[in-house]
């Protein structure tokens, strides 16, 4: 059984059968689960229970140590992935243009979009995701789409220059990844795993506050007007980093994990 470790209350049932489950699930850390106190005094005391029961899938080295140091067992490291074929660099509009996909919550980085996006004058910055909040006012420059499909957004970060992503907090960030393979040099905060998942390659640049942010932007902008050449060789840099995590790479590594856990498993201590 795989079971995405992510809602509040729902592992006492697990705990309370863990004698019967012991050999036969996987928790999958997916979704960042410490955002608020509740959830950190929650997952304080059942990661107890936790640690050495099953198996623990996470999404990079980062989090498996974080793990290993609070004495889970049988943890082990697959990465989300991304499908390059229909994420792929195209032709970018003319004008230097930003895109912001999903940064419609504080816990996304509204807060420090709103103040990127009225430093960058006539930049235009796009807005994707649904749910951002009512009586949010936007910077001129800021073109909110809502919920756009696969397609639109494929479109869309394929002919954008910069992606800005301003969250506060990830365990991999598949939208790293989209933004990469569609050829975008990226902007985003200093978070371990993203610099994981980026492998510090030069095409992403790092933030540790709004300025940094706004510097790292106007940098792009830059070289992608003063330097065209550079530019290009970054955006081939950003595809080739995410087809490290092809999906069908990835798909099959995880299925052999998955027949590694069933021959292993019944034989736990």
């Amino acid at each position: 059984m795989y079971y995405f470790n992510t809602f509040i209350g729902s592992h006492i049932p697990l705990i309370l059968h863990k004698k019967e489950l012991y050999k036969k699930i996987i928790f999958g850390y997916h979704a960042k689960n410490d955002w608020n106190l509740t959830q950190k005094i929650y997952y304080s005391i059942t990661n107890k229970f936790l640690k050495d029961f099953g198996y623990h899938h996470v999404l990079t080295k980062y989090y498996y140590d974080k793990l290993i140091r609070k004495g889970f067992k049988r943890a082990f490291v697959i990465p989300n992935f991304i499908d390059i074929e229909k994420f792929r660099p195209k032709e970018k509009k003319p004008e230097f243009t930003v895109v912001a996909p999903g940064a419609v919550s504080i816990e996304k980085g509204l807060d420090t979009l709103q103040v990127v996006a009225d430093k960058l004058g006539d930049v235009n910055v796009y807005l994707t995701g649904k749910g951002l909040p009512k009586g949010i006012i936007l910077p001129k420059n800021v073109k909110y789409l809502g919920y756009i499909d696969d397609n639109s957004k494929v479109e869309l970060l394929s002919s954008c220059h910069v992606c800005l992503l301003p969250t506060k907090g990830e365990t991999f960030s598949i939208t790293l990844l989209e933004c990469l393979a569609t050829g975008n040099l990226v902007v985003t905060r200093d978070l371990p795993e993203l610099r994981e998942v980026s492998g510090n390659i030069p095409s992403v640049f790092f933030a540790r506050n709004d300025q940094e942010f706004i510097d790292n932007i106007l940098k792009v902008k830059e070289i992608y007007e003063k330097n065209r050449g550079r530019f290009d060789e970054l955006s081939l840099m950003s595809a080739k980093r995410a087809s490290n995590f092809e999906k069908n790479k990835v798909l099959n590594d995880f299925e052999n994990k998955l027949v590694e856990i069933y021959n292993t498993s019944l034989n736990l201590d």
